[in-house]
């Protein structure tokens, strides 16, 4: 970084940095979702998407911290993913869309806000199929 060169670290410290911020970012989300007086609304529990809830022993702290169930979430494999996009760090991306072409299909009337959500969506639509014949 910077130009600066290459330094080791031990890896017990590493680990010790990425638990401090992971302890710290989830106690700044629970604290969020209490203020919002959300935590009963998701009392089923929490799901962790995204690459960071690969991270081993995440769930774990992130049911310290929230006092809930978590679970990693990955993406379902009916929607027709090839197993290289299966995996936690895609789910945000799939998910929207999923999201974005079952809204798409959803959608009755145009205004001209829906012209709008219906370009979007037709972009989205384009890149879904070209995923899939990618995979």
């Amino acid at each position: 970084m910077g130009g600066r060169g290459e330094k080791e670290v031990p890896r017990k410290l590493l680990a010790q940095i990425i638990y401090e911020r992971m302890n710290e970012i989830l106690t700044l989300v629970d604290k969020d979702l209490r203020k919002a007086k959300l935590e009963k609304v998701i009392g089923a529990g929490v799901v962790i998407t995204g690459g960071a809830s690969a991270v081993e022993g995440l769930v774990e702290l992130a049911e310290k911290a929230f006092n809930m169930p978590v679970r990693r979430g990955v993406p379902k494999q009916s929607v027709g993913l090839g197993e290289s996009l299966a995996m936690p760090a895609y789910s945000t991306g799939v998910g929207l869309l999923c999201y974005a072409a079952k809204d798409k299909r959803n959608t009755k009337r145009e205004t001209g806000a829906n012209k709008i959500v219906g370009s979007v969506g037709n972009a989205i639509s384009r890149f879904w199929n070209f995923i899939k014949n990618y995979i």
